[in-house]
């Protein structure tokens, strides 16, 4: 008897019917199975689908109580992009697939689990490994049949393609700010958005002294960013103190370990922000020193200048390694990723002049790229940054020398404790300097 030829849906209606039809089902004798229940939303995502934290897990529970599951487990990854396996909850689940903990997995919709493609049919092949069932609530998936294939490709393709067009909008976000003159991101150490009622910068209650007063007119709503009343003196002091000599190190120590006064008498320590992972944390539990890295930053950033600064960025990736997300490679940009590709004048106001950051763009050149340097090779020292001096206890400026002693075997000094380190602190500070520097106390 020949089979029946294959008629595809003409409309709408008649698509959706096949699709319940081949619905999978899965009725009482599910008894006993052991499902898991992920959810997932980024951060683009709130408020889209209706993709609530609770309407997920509520629903996909439900869904499994209704078809028999005794016990629920449920992962969720909240704030997490669905391109690619780096999500601790996710790589969980995968570990409770492969060892047997889990008979069946549910999700409100496909695009929980993944918006790449690729990696959701390997997710796929990796359940039918294992001898697990995947069910959606709101999608029919059966991997068995032809349909059900086709159906899932079909829905995989149009995640993917949602993450790439929200990529693509961001980049344009991003060029329109720019050309307005409007920062992109966090602010940068020295601004805030000027909201004082509702402050919720981490150098707000208890360090800055407009904390809980009425917004800041100039910053029209938080839209554009004002210098903060304590910050904006100490970028100006590593800005100036760079550029008559003082390396990053000698900054950042001298900031860890002395006190300031600030014109109007008062006495203040100067802080970071710190780490947003960290923010949560008691404020005697957070990292609030300033390092190498984050003077570097300050020094090279043409924000405080006035201007709004676009760099190079990596290309769009979804590459992925579902079982093994650590072995993911991190995206690089083409170029030097500190070259500026382009800049705006900004709608902010400036705290140092663009000719004094040029000035010291030239000499971290020149410090960079001195001929001693270029024929020097490069050398590992681990306890570089590490170590302490027994004397005076600092950690930075911990150098590393090679020399005839010892077998020339590599041993290590204190640079505070040289004649170099002492004849340049020596050097008459600026007049901006003088007025902040006081005895550490």
């Amino acid at each position: 008897m020949a089979s029946k030829k294959f008629e595809p849906p003409q409309t709408p209606d008649e698509f959706f019917r096949e699709v319940e039809a081949h619905r999978p089902t899965r009725g009482k004798s599910a008894h006993g199975e052991i499902w898991a229940v992920y959810a997932r939303l980024s951060r683009e995502e709130p408020g889209r689908y209706q993709y609530s934290k609770d309407t997920q897990i509520n629903k996909a529970e439900a869904y499994a109580r209704n078809h028999g599951a005794e016990q629920v487990l449920v992962y969720k990854d909240w704030d997490y992009s669905g391109k690619n396996s780096k999500r601790p909850e996710f790589q969980r689940l995968i570990r409770d697939i492969k060892a047997g903990r889990v008979d069946v997995v549910v999700v409100h919709r496909l695009d929980r689990l993944y918006r790449n493609l690729e990696s959701l049919l390997h997710f796929i092949r990796l359940l039918k490994k294992c001898h697990v069932c995947l069910m959606s609530v709101t999608e029919a998936i059966d991997t068995d049949t032809w349909w059900g294939l086709s159906v899932l490709h079909m829905l995989g393709m149009l995640a993917e393609m949602w993450v790439r067009q929200t990529s693509e909008r961001t980049n344009a976000s991003l060029n329109r700010r720019a050309r307005k003159g409007l920062p992109l991101g966090d602010l940068p150490l020295g601004y805030c958005n000027g909201l004082c009622s509702a402050c919720t910068d981490p150098n707000g209650e208890g360090y800055c002294p407009l904390w809980g007063e009425p917004d800041r007119i100039e910053s029209q709503g938080g839209r554009i960013p004002v210098p903060h009343p304590v910050d904006h003196y100490v970028v100006r002091w590593i800005v100036d103190s760079y550029h008559n000599g003082m390396s990053y190190h000698d900054i950042a120590d001298y900031l860890n370990f002395h006190d300031f006064t600030l014109p109007d008498g008062t006495q203040v320590h100067f802080r970071t922000r710190g780490k947003k992972s960290d923010r949560k944390k008691p404020i005697e539990q957070q990292d609030r020193t300033f390092k190498r890295d984050s003077i570097r930053i300050i020094v090279g950033n043409i924000f405080y200048a006035g201007f709004v600064a676009r760099y190079p960025s990596p290309d769009f990736s979804i590459e992925d390694n579902v079982e093994h997300p650590e072995r993911i490679p991190t995206p690089k940009p083409k170029g030097n990723p500190r070259e500026i590709v382009e800049k705006h004048p900004g709608q902010h106001k400036p705290l140092i002049t663009l000719q004094l950051w040029e000035a010291n763009q030239s000499i971290r050149k020149g410090r960079s790229n001195s001929p001693t340097n270029a024929r020097r090779k490069t050398r590992i020292y681990p306890l570089t940054g590490v170590g302490r001096c027994w004397e005076c206890k600092r950690q930075k400026r911990v150098e590393s020398l090679r020399g005839t002693l010892d077998h020339g075997l590599v041993y290590y000094r204190c640079a505070y404790t040289q004649k170099s380190i002492k004849r340049r602190s020596t050097r008459r500070p600026s007049a901006a300097t003088q007025a902040l520097k006081t005895h550490a106390l």
